[in-house]
């Protein structure tokens, strides 16, 4: 197949650009790459905790199930610090968490933070999504193992980098 000028338009669901020629490890599930898309969502936080509207928006990339999101958030108001939550990711996780079994957790990720007041001695900073569900729940850990969310923070700034897998 030689596409000279346009798109090639895959136009039932369900099928794609499969890869089965490849007879990879007997381990695999599937080979067709049956999803890609990406583009921009307005973040929108729980407990009326408010952003930036120039600094409230994310990008995201779809690639099979496969979602990652970016991009640098302002709190505008945190709502008396009730915890930052971004209730509205583009694509709710799956079951499974892949490959970590009972694991109620389906994260990977990274979270920088700046003008923000960490009033728990967090020791380090993370993102997670519970399965099934359309929630990052940003979280910190204390130097005596004990974890718990992030506070809001009028006048703080977050950047993201996260990948999880979607449900479908």
């Amino acid at each position: 197949l030689t596409i000279s000028d346009g798109d090639l338009v895959v136009g039932t669901a369900g099928h794609g650009v499969s890869f089965a020629a490849t007879s990879d490890g007997t381990t695999m599930q599937n080979e067709l790459l049956d999803d890609y898309e990406e583009g921009y969502f307005t973040a929108t936080l729980n407990d009326s905790v408010t952003l930036h509207s120039g600094v409230s928006t994310l990008a995201y990339t779809k690639i099979g199930r496969m979602v990652h999101i970016a991009g640098e958030l302002r709190v505008d108001s945190d709502n008396s610090n009730k915890d930052f939550q971004i209730n509205n990711l583009p694509f709710a996780s799956s079951n499974n968490s892949g490959g970590e079994g009972t694991s109620t957790f389906n994260t990977a990720g990274s979270v920088v933070i700046h003008s923000w007041n960490i009033a728990n001695d967090f020791t380090w900073l993370s993102a997670y999504m519970t399965k099934n569900t359309s929630t990052l729940i940003f979280q910190g850990s204390k130097d005596n193992g004990a974890y718990a969310e992030l506070d809001s923070e009028s006048g703080g700034y977050i950047a993201i980098g996260f990948s999880y897998m979607a449900a479908s």
